[in-house]
């Protein structure tokens, strides 16, 4: 594919990103998030809501980067026939939503405590 074409398709779908990402970070993303909408009242108030988008929409704009970055790596690759670049790239963006939702469910750092209403 033309570097052009992948450069600007990819700087949309980054773009994009970073647009979910600053609505998550402003809290004001839960429907981006599976699960929340659909979750009772009850089920949401073990969440801390601000610690769970916060995080949820850096791990995105993460992502949404290293989308930006999938034209010049296989650009680099195209060129100097080293794939490691791209390779890189496209398992960062695989690995670190995975390893977000692991933390997510793990940490105690998402758990709602009694005195805080998260709401």
């Amino acid at each position: 594919m033309n570097f052009g074409i992948s450069f600007m398709i990819n700087t949309a779908i980054a773009v994009s990103l970073i647009a979910c990402g600053v609505l998550l970070l402003r809290g004001k993303g839960g429907f981006l998030l599976a699960g929340w909408n659909t979750a009772s009242e009850a089920e949401r108030a073990k969440y801390n809501k601000k610690a769970l988008f916060t995080f949820s929409g850096w791990m995105v704009i993460v992502v949404a980067v290293l989308a930006a970055c999938i034209p010049f790596a296989s650009f680099f690759a195209d060129e100097h026939g080293n794939l490691f670049p791209l390779l890189a790239v496209i398992i960062l963006i695989c690995a670190i939503p995975l390893a977000g939702v692991v933390y997510i469910n793990v940490s105690k750092r998402f758990r709602a405590t009694n005195e805080e209403n998260c709401e």
